[in-house]
């Protein structure tokens, strides 16, 4: 088997792996106690991993270039982590109790014995072993992610492979987000992502492009065992939906051509189960408000499964997935309940069995001083994103009815994504002619963060989305977040 060999990297808390730069190998992400530090080599020790599900895909380009960790000691292996270390062929050992390590010390980690079989069911077989699961149990649907700027020159590689090998998928499977529009052939990078597009579409994935699928109509039922990909989209799927998936990175490929996933973690009753109760009294009036709702209690407790008690059904959908795509960028969370509104949780006595703890209250000052973090400056921004998820049908009317004819200031780009069947729908009904004379662009199939477009290091940047908030600032840029209502009024071209 025999071992590799490096200097410890401590951190005492999780690690984002998709916020390594592939080029670089060092970890970008404001705040993080190995923030700015090369991990090239280096064995890396934390509790965990956490965010954005391209992490997988990272792992497998650093390794490619000789800039990734050397080995990974964790408290608590994700799937993520563990399908990266399988692609990259990293060692991974979890369990590991971080504190017995000092930063700096050398130290050495034996190589797993490769599995046999296909690449598939290695990845889902380390996942389940990790996790202790109780074996594997079919999945009704995938998501997996294809984005250039996620998959990298490795990723796009694998996927032409696997479609060149004939391999297919063994249920219905959407793709995520791409980082061109798939109409975008000018450059080798724009022609490298529609290859990874159209290897997944040659093994049999709808290419509908979007972070946000419940806008397009694919939406698992209640009770249903999948594999999604795209982090914001397990707590939307577990607690608004009642349907079953783990965080998935590689691992929903993985089970897009197995057809199975390990059975642990949200695909067991226990583990849906509330862990902490939110008493929210705060004015919830916005997606914004929703986004720093989710930012607040992440950063209270960043995983778990919280429970809210003070909302009022009906909730919009938009907002609800605004909440879930926050929570997921913020904390480790892969399910919410709201009670009374959720379908698991008709009751407090239904997601706390064994007693109702007591409440942690969030007030308005809460989501203020959430909003604090993202303060938006007096001057015009230099950016404007909107549609992070991908902005709906009835968000995109929203943004044309609040520009009112007016149009947007020149110096400020203003970037509405969505998917592109919401788009046409946008377009046959008339908002996109008007949002489009306003001087608002609304793109199809990306989004800002995904983009391998480079924008000026220190740009401002306002969206009412924490999550793009979070991302964008881990790229150099200003972030401020706030209500599209405020932000069409700072916005506007004045006479």
């Amino acid at each position: 088997m025999g071992a590799v060999e490096g200097e410890v990297a401590l951190c005492p808390t999780e690690v984002a792996l998709a916020r390594i730069e592939p080029a670089t190998g060092v970890l970008r992400e404001p705040g993080h106690p190995l923030d700015g530090q090369c991990l090239a080599g280096k064995v890396l020790v934390c509790r965990g991993g956490k965010g954005s599900s391209s992490g997988s895909y990272v792992l497998l380009n650093l390794a490619r270039r000789g800039l990734a960790p050397a080995a990974i000691l964790v408290e608590r292996a994700d799937a993520v982590l563990i399908a990266g270390a399988v692609l990259a062929d990293i060692p991974l050992q979890h369990g590991v109790d971080p504190s017995a390590f000092k930063s700096g010390q050398r130290t050495s980690v034996e190589k797993p014995v490769r599995r046999d079989g296909s690449l598939a069911l290695r990845i889902l077989q380390a996942v389940g072993e990790a996790q202790h699961a109780e074996g594997m149990i079919p999945v009704a649907s995938a998501h997996v992610g294809l984005s250039l700027s996620s998959l990298g020159e490795a990723g796009v590689e694998l996927l032409a492979s696997l479609a060149r090998e004939g391999v297919r998928f063994s249920v219905p499977t959407t793709t995520n987000v791409l980082s061109f529009e798939r109409t975008d052939s000018g450059t080798p990078d724009a022609r490298l992502q529609r290859r990874a597009l159209d290897a997944l579409v040659a093994m049999g994935a709808r290419a509908n492009c979007s972070c946000n699928p419940f806008n397009q109509g694919f939406a698992p039922k209640r009770g249903e065992a999948v594999a999604w990909s795209e982090s914001a989209t397990a707590p939307f799927v577990n607690g608004v939906l009642g349907a079953r998936t783990n965080r998935e990175g590689a691992t929903a490929l993985a089970s897009a051509i197995a057809g199975v996933t390990p059975r642990y973690g949200m695909h067991l009753d226990r583990e849906r189960l509330a862990t902490h109760l939110y008493r929210v009294s705060a004015r919830l009036d916005s997606l914004a408000r929703f986004h720093l709702l989710a930012a607040a209690i992440a950063r209270r407790h960043t995983s778990g499964v919280p429970v809210l008690t003070g909302l009022q059904g009906p909730l919009r959908q938009d907002w609800l997935y605004g909440f879930s795509a926050s929570l997921a960028a913020h904390s480790t969370a892969a399910m919410f309940h709201i009670v009374g509104v959720t379908p698991e949780a008709p009751d407090l006595a239904a997601v706390f069995p064994q007693g109702v703890p007591q409440a942690v209250e969030i007030g308005d000052e809460d989501l203020e001083r959430e909003q604090a973090r993202w303060a938006a400056a007096g001057a015009p921004p230099d950016y404007v994103v909107i549609g992070c998820p991908h902005a709906s049908l009835e968000q995109i009317g929203e943004v044309a009815r609040l520009l009112d004819g007016a149009r947007i200031r020149k110096d400020t780009q203003f970037l509405l994504h969505t998917s592109r069947d919401v788009r046409e729908a946008a377009r046959a009904r008339g908002d996109l002619a008007l949002l489009e004379q306003a001087g608002v662009r609304v793109t199809a199939d990306t989004c800002m963060y995904v983009s391998l477009s480079r924008y000026p290091a220190g740009a401002t940047v306002l969206t009412d989305s924490a999550k793009m908030a979070f991302l964008m600032s881990t790229r150099g840029l200003r972030p401020a977040l706030a209500d599209a209502r405020l932000i069409l009024d700072l916005i506007r071209k004045t006479a």
